[in-house]
């Protein structure tokens, strides 16, 4: 077992005394679920991994194009 699989499982079995605050613990969660649902609504998007094509941005890069 390595260093940090063992640094792991130490956090997993002190998981109530990093975070005793339920309350605290709730307010995230609700946070988390109030945002879930303004993607559901389509008012914003998750910032995952949000690499998109040339053509999913709607409009073409054009490179060493020289104005005169």
């Amino acid at each position: 077992m390595g260093k940090t699989e063992k640094a792991l499982l130490e956090v997993m079995k002190n998981g109530d005394t990093i975070c005793p605050d339920k309350e605290q613990l709730d307010s995230y969660v609700s946070a988390l679920n109030e945002f879930n649902a303004l993607i559901n609504q389509g008012y914003t998007k998750s910032r995952g991994y949000n690499l998109q094509t040339v053509e999913e941005r709607g409009f073409a890069m054009a490179f060493n194009v020289g104005v005169l």
